[in-house]
């Protein structure tokens, strides 16, 4: 019980660094101004470049990646893993540093999928037979893409 509870707070720690508003500070720019104002890949992509908007992406995934990665470290039941991700994901949504405005979390989302099962994940998403759980402001099309995860 001691292993979930730190892996849903340092989940929640990993996923709520804002590193979309430190990547675009580097390019000199205040994500939330510019574009949508929305502080997350699609608009470090479109509002400061191709090259901010990938590493933005791909860190992201490297928060969902490292929450689930670190759960299991900690010995979390392979059942409740799941559970670290999903507080990374609520981390991104409402990071404390940005005053609870966050990112859309697509990314955060599927960087899960690698820690869930990395040899399954070789093999292509699956789609998971759950519902995803998503703010109101969240697009179907979002949705959806949360719910492929790999079959290990």
């Amino acid at each position: 019980m001691d292993g979930l509870l730190a892996s849903l707070l340092l989940g929640y720690a990993l996923g709520s660094v804002p590193v979309v508003y430190l990547l675009a500070r580097a390019w000199g720019v205040d994500i939330c101004s510019v574009g949508t104002g929305n502080p997350g890949a699609a608009n470090v992509y479109r509002a400061v470049g191709r090259v901010p908007g990938v590493l933005v992406f791909l860190a992201d995934a490297m928060k969902g990646a490292g929450a689930v990665l670190l759960a299991r470290a900690l010995g979390v039941a392979p059942e409740l893993v799941v559970l670290a991700g999903a507080a990374a994901v609520v981390g991104h949504w409402y990071p404390l540093a940005l005053r609870f405005r966050g990112g859309a979390g697509l990314a955060t989302a599927l960087g899960r999928g690698p820690g869930f099962a990395a040899p399954g994940w070789a093999r292509g998403p699956r789609p998971w037979p759950g519902r995803p759980v998503a703010p109101p402001q969240h697009r179907p099309c979002r949705r959806r893409g949360e719910c492929c995860l790999p079959a290990g």
